[in-house]
């Protein structure tokens, strides 16, 4: 791919990866907040879940404004609200306002990556679009991963400040490349839909599809959360492994999502969407049947390896089948409304695992979320129509 298109594609990973490295800085800065702000370690750990209800609460009236106003105005407001969170939390003296500017900083991230997704998609056809989301969330999770260490080393040599200074300027040099932006996406008629996001907004006989990857993102969610809390007390506590060897079992896992970034694309375009999306779900499932009877670390290892194989097929694969089934116009809308069901599931597994580890135990524990996650597999399998639209096939028949 040469020409204009490349260009804007490489500009497209860039900034991705400039806004998660900032995000991704953050969290080392933790410690430090606790003695700077003289505060517990509980209450400092809250600036990520500050973070995290700005991103959640926003994505429907991100949706809207973006169906409404385009990606270019979207991913202004967005990079301008993550420039403002992150320079009042370098410089504010008081906690609450680190609270709040973490706030603004979750509700920019949200509003920005929303326009610059959707922005992406209209680059290329839809036989495109699995290649190009599954390397935008790809790069997406390599900035997150690389931007703990960078965080680090800038907290530990200069001061947790400048780590939101950096991240600062991180927002303004995409905000800056947001206004230089000339093409823009789609925009909704004034009336034509709704100023939500509503399943009756979808063709009649994709309903049903829309409905499923709704239930397989909520499962998908859920059981990503779920894990990060539900290993390190079954590995951890109840077999007794150190802490090295759980953060080893998410790398296992961590490696296979970056291998999967191409050929998830590959598949997605060139194969169909539910060649990645039904074991993306289906996967994880029998994976969770399997952890309680896995006490030995090879067998965690290859429960691993296979989770995030799954992971790694699920890189866009959710995303691309939505923009697929839904009308242009009601783009951010919809998948806000989709997002928003996702969150609640990311946000119900853990409080639902803890009260089920006090009930039974860690590992009996991933036995309940099994059954939903197979249910979503099998709802994409058998419900869900194929929205793999092939090069030159204009009138594809399982649409």
């Amino acid at each position: 791919m040469t020409g204009p298109r490349a260009g804007s594609l490489v500009l497209l990973y860039s900034t991705v990866l400039l806004m998660s490295l900032g995000q991704g800085m953050v969290f080392p800065t933790i410690p430090l907040l606790a003695s700077s702000f003289a505060v517990s370690a509980g209450l400092a750990v809250q600036v990520v879940t500050a973070h995290a209800l700005g991103r959640t609460i926003i994505l429907i009236p991100a949706g809207l404004l973006l169906d409404r106003s385009g990606a270019k105005v979207t991913m202004l407001v967005g990079s301008a609200l993550v420039l403002c969170g992150a320079f009042v939390t370098a410089v504010t003296p008081y906690f609450l306002l680190l609270f709040i500017g973490q706030f603004l900083a979750g509700v920019g991230d949200s509003v920005w990556t929303m326009g610059r997704e959707v922005s992406g998609v209209e680059m290329v056809p839809q036989h495109q679009r699995g290649r190009l989301l599954s390397g935008f969330m790809g790069v997406k999770s390599a900035g997150m991963a690389i931007g703990p260490v960078v965080g680090g080393i800038i907290t530990q040599w200069v001061g947790f400040r400048m780590v939101f200074t950096v991240y600062a300027a991180v927002a303004l040099a995409v905000f800056v490349t947001a206004l230089l932006a000339r093409k823009d996406t789609v925009r909704a008629r004034v009336g034509k839909l709704a100023w939500w996001g509503r399943v009756s907004d979808v063709l009649p006989h994709l309903r049903a599809t829309f409905v499923a990857i709704v239930f397989a993102t909520f499962s998908m969610q859920m059981y990503r959360t779920t894990l990060q809390g539900m290993l390190p007390l079954y590995a951890g506590v109840e077999l007794g492994y150190s802490a090295a060897h759980v953060g080893g079992l998410f790398g296992v896992s961590g490696v296979f999502v970056l291998l999967m970034i191409l050929p998830a694309g590959f598949i997605t375009d060139r194969v169909g969407r539910k060649y990645c999306s039904v074991p993306s779900t289906a996967l994880p499932g029998i994976a969770f049947l399997a952890f309680p009877f896995a006490s030995t670390m090879p067998q965690l290892v290859a429960i691993m390896l296979v989770i995030g194989l799954a992971q790694g097929m699920s890189l866009g694969a959710l995303a691309v089948s939505t923009y697929d089934v839904i009308p242009a116009e009601a783009r951010g809308r919809l998948q806000g409304l989709r997002r928003t069901v996702g969150e609640s599931g990311a946000v119900m597994g853990p409080l639902v695992g803890g009260w089920l580890v006090d009930l039974v135990s860690a590992g009996r524990t991933f036995l309940f979320y099994a059954p939903i996650l197979l249910a979503a597999a099998a709802g994409l399998a058998f419900v869900a129509k194929e929205t793999l639209v092939k090069k030159f096939d204009n009138h594809p028949a399982r649409l």
